[in-house]
């Protein structure tokens, strides 16, 4: 059996380091609340893990989809001994211990070490690294704005300040957050409140990513899949933030379609040489450590500029759920997370296949 479950708190529990992590509440309501997402890209007949507190799983977002596709729900707290596989929508420590606990074979599990390399690998400090990396690879290549500001990892309040005096306008990012959460846009004078929350990240994080905050006109992101030390291209996935850097929701349309929406902003011809310089960073640096999705959030702003590394997300994205939606769901126009998906012809838009 193959079994899935939407746990977008993985950010969170890598950031703790701990194999006992409990999200808060506000972040399990949102789990139990859209548990039924995988039903979206899962294998049809595989199953999917419901955390605990749903007392109804029929009124939950995508039910109908996960019935169509005759994927099996199973109550938390079951025993999973005959799992030969598990897709969560990220790996951490807890995580593990809790499906050991439920029987799940070792084989089905990623190991130590594996954990602790994807801990140091989801961290956004390898945005620093990404950024040299493509920089060496594209500087003077239509991308020079790119290439001149990169992010900077700050260990002190002294260089947290000194990133403020070069920029006046910075996003500080946790190295370890979920859903925007761990984003702060801060700039002169800084207020007493994001201080101290800059010195807590600090302290239990040792780091805060301090980059030049970009007028920002569209979001967007290349999606991948590593397995076995090969990286391969999915596609484009474009989608709006907020202005605190919040999802909001994706776009839906043929990977044409996209690619027209970022050529009315932008130069496509960048685009392509940062996919390409992406892919052999992904090979280098983490496809020998990591087998699953990835997405590389990147943003268009409002002089054409691209901004070719925003952040690297080793685990499935909502770009990625957005990609199987536009092959198998092709009516729908916006994903919203929980939000039905609607085909303008037939209606409510099901998934037929993976």
């Amino acid at each position: 059996m193959i079994l899935y479950l939407f746990n977008p708190s993985t950010d969170m529990a890598l950031a703790a380091g701990s194999v006992s992590y409990t999200p808060p509440a506000a972040i399990r309501r949102f789990e139990a609340g859209l548990a039924l997402l995988p039903a979206l890209y899962a294998q049809e007949g595989s199953a999917i893990l419901l955390p605990d507190g749903i007392a109804d799983p029929s009124a939950l977002p995508y039910r109908s989809i996960a019935a169509k596709r005759h994927i099996s729900l199973i109550g938390a707290g079951t025993r999973l001994t005959q799992v030969s596989k598990v897709v969560p929508w990220g790996w951490n420590a807890a995580l593990v211990r809790t499906l050991r606990s439920q029987g799940v074979p070792d084989s089905s599990l990623p190991g130590d070490l594996q954990l602790a390399r994807l801990r140091t690998l989801s961290s956004r400090l390898l945005t620093t690294d990404c950024h040299a990396y493509l920089s060496a690879r594209l500087s003077g290549k239509g991308l020079d704005r790119y290439c001149g500001l990169p992010p900077i990892a700050a260990r002190t309040m002294t260089e947290i300040q000194a990133a403020l005096d070069m920029h006046a306008d910075c996003f500080a990012k946790a190295p370890w957050s979920s859903s925007g959460k761990g984003v702060m846009r801060i700039g002169h004078p800084l207020p007493d409140t994001d201080r101290r929350r800059l010195e807590r990240i600090l302290r239990t994080q040792g780091a805060v990513m301090m980059e030049k905050a970009w007028d920002n006109a569209q979001d967007f992101a290349t999606e991948w899949m590593m397995q076995g030390g090969d990286v391969r291209f999915l596609g484009l996935s474009v989608f709006g933030c907020d202005t605190a850097g919040r999802y909001k929701g994706n776009i839906i349309a043929p990977q044409s379609g996209l690619r027209r929406r970022l050529a009315s902003m932008t130069d496509l011809g960048a685009i392509d040489r940062l996919t390409a310089a992406q892919q052999e960073f992904l090979k280098k640096r983490v496809a020998p450590w990591y087998d699953g999705p990835a997405g590389i959030d990147m943003l268009v702003d409002q002089d054409g500029e691209i901004n070719g590394c925003v952040e690297i997300n080793l685990r499935h994205t909502m770009g990625y759920v957005a990609l199987h939606i536009a092959r198998h769901a092709p009516g729908c126009t916006i994903f919203e997370p929980g939000a039905p998906l609607y085909d303008d012809k037939n209606g409510f838009a099901g998934v037929t296949e993976n």
